[in-house]
């Protein structure tokens, strides 16, 4: 009879766990890291004023209102995300690969696979845009530099799992990175062979469960363009003074924090701990149109020419690695918070150079940027004429 009466028995106690945790504050689970807004208690006048009644509307919002906000919540999503990634190492966030590499589902499913459909006349139109805004920049003395990135699946294939092995088709970065070096009258950032020859030589590159590449590989990107920059400059010493130690530090990536489970599941990585330079700054970030901007405190040796850095969060890794401490002074604009043109208009005093950072995804992102750069820059009529 018990066998019998025992799945009433758990439907009711499903029914009454939300009372009991409310009432006791058992089981106590984590709060969610939420992406989004949570649906908010609704307006009782927004349904019900004058002669208006709308009892659907009223009573579907207060549905969706439970659904973000019952008791036990986080129990039943870490729950049901716990049994799909334990029982078939799935997710609806990310692609979960060997050794717990992780992949965004929507930047492998949705974002990459719509910069794959760009056609090549697309692709090089973009490269004669980058070209144009190079010119325009050069007129004014001011060097651009491009830094286009692909994302980890292009440098560790090997921790793809079956959902994703689509990954391993896509072309457009190698075929745009080979269009940019192959104009010969830009000035690139060319990632690819010192990431590739530093993993093979044992770095770990890129986070098994965050999105970003880790500190020292950025560091290594950086140090070909102030390699570079110091050259041009007479300060070659400046390059050989970049001094850093890679530090082992565990993390929980965000790619790991969009899977809410109940197991703790650290990544043991590395970071870079500056050494030197430790030049000082004085540090605004209160300026509109950049995020932020630095000069430099008089009396500390000579350093490179004012920069105006504009990029997404993988530029992160060569602030945190002290590229930014080589220059007299920094400003900073970051992707999907300022625009390019603001940026450039606060532009440090003497700005030698402009870098233009961005990873793969943010392709259309950054096109319309300089596109809009281009057309401030054509409005000063300098005489430059449009091709």
């Amino acid at each position: 009879m018990w066998m019998r009466l025992l799945p009433a028995l758990l439907f009711m106690a499903v029914l009454l766990l939300p009372l009991f945790a409310h009432m006791t504050g058992m089981p106590q689970v984590p709060p969610l890291e939420e992406y989004r807004k949570l649906a908010e208690w609704p307006d009782r006048d927004a349904y019900f004023a004058d002669d208006k009644a709308d009892f659907l509307g009223y009573t579907a919002k207060l549905n969706t209102w439970h659904l973000d906000n019952f008791t036990t919540r986080a129990f039943w999503v870490r729950l049901r995300t716990q049994a799909l990634f334990t029982l078939f190492r799935e997710s609806d966030q990310v692609h979960v690969g060997p050794d717990n590499w992780m992949f965004y589902r929507s930047v492998i499913d949705v974002e990459t696979p719509s910069i794959e459909r760009i056609t090549p006349a697309n692709r090089q139109a973009l490269v004669a845009k980058i070209e144009r805004l190079s010119a325009l920049l050069d007129q004014r003395g001011i060097q651009l530099y491009v830094m286009p990135l692909a994302l980890k699946h292009r440098y560790y294939p090997e921790f793809l799992p079956p959902s994703a092995s689509h990954a391993r088709n896509f072309r457009f970065f190698d075929q745009f990175m080979d269009e940019l070096v192959g104009n010969g009258r830009l000035r690139v950032v060319e990632s690819r062979s010192t990431l590739l020859q530093a993993k093979h030589a044992g770095l770990k590159i890129f986070h098994q469960t965050d999105f970003h590449w880790t500190d020292p590989a950025g560091a290594l990107v950086f140090r070909t363009l102030l390699q570079d920059l110091a050259e041009s400059e007479g300060l070659k010493h400046l390059a050989d003074s970049w001094h850093y130690e890679i530090v082992n530090q565990p993390m929980m990536g965000g790619e790991r924090r969009a899977i809410p489970l109940f197991e703790s599941l650290p990544e043991q990585t590395i970071g870079v701990m500056l050494q030197a330079p430790l030049t000082r700054y004085v540090t605004q970030t209160n300026t509109t149109g950049v995020d932020w901007s630095s000069t430099a405190e008089p009396g500390q040796g000579r350093l490179l020419p004012p920069i105006l850095a504009f990029g997404d969060s993988y530029m992160d890794a060569g602030l945190r690695a002290g590229f930014f401490y080589f220059f007299e002074a920094v400003a900073r604009g970051r992707l999907y918070t300022v625009s390019l043109a603001d940026a450039y208009q606060q532009r440090p005093p003497g700005t030698r150079y402009v870098l233009i950072e961005w990873i793969t995804s943010g392709t259309f992102a950054i096109e319309n940027e300089i596109t809009a750069l281009i057309a401030a820059l054509e409005s000063e009529g300098l005489g430059i004429p449009a091709p």
